[in-house]
């Protein structure tokens, strides 16, 4: 009789900003985790700075682990409301990101108003930048960055990343890649 094998976990990249990015690829870890899927997150902080700056140390960092694994998928998370004013500067991410093999996710307008939009009352919202902390209060008024993995998963589930994702495409991009 043959053992019991368990499928390996499929590696995935994903650069990201900060610590509070981070924490929510953390959650959707768990998230994989709770699921059953064979997934496994390799999140790099890649700093701040425009989001080219953000694109090219994510590269770095990729090319520094690529001796360890393969990854199946290559991703890099980036605040949206960053792009225009980069764009200004001749710095295009998104085409940055593809020349180098990363796939670009982008935030809807930022990180924090993604987790606005994973409330109920706000999963359509079309935030604009400058009102995101507003919204933020309402919502989470003792949030402090950056949060843990563990407070973004005692606020937040798969459902409500699953209702946002209805409108949100790169939300949804993300949840497909890694099979939520």
């Amino acid at each position: 009789m043959r053992p019991h094998s368990i499928p390996p976990r499929r590696p995935i990249f994903i650069g990201v900003e900060g610590t509070s990015e981070k924490a929510f690829i953390r959650f959707l870890q768990s998230c994989c985790d709770a699921a059953g899927l064979h997934v496994h997150t390799v999140v790099v902080v890649a700093g701040g700075g425009d989001t080219v700056c953000v694109v090219e140390e994510a590269h770095r960092s990729l090319i520094r682990n690529r001796t360890k694994r393969e990854f199946h998928d290559r991703i890099v998370l980036l605040d949206r409301d960053r792009v225009a004013r980069d764009q200004q500067s001749g710095r295009d991410a998104k085409a940055v990101a593809a020349r180098l093999g990363l796939e670009a996710v982008f935030e809807e307008p930022n990180f924090e108003g993604l987790l606005v939009r994973l409330h109920r009352e706000y999963k359509g919202l079309n935030l604009a930048p400058g009102r995101v902390d507003e919204y933020l209060k309402r919502v989470w008024p003792t949030y402090r960055k950056p949060e843990s993995a563990k407070s973004l998963s005692d606020r937040s589930s798969v459902a409500d990343l699953r209702r946002a994702a209805k409108h949100d495409g790169q939300l949804r991009r993300l949840l497909r890649i890694l099979g939520l």
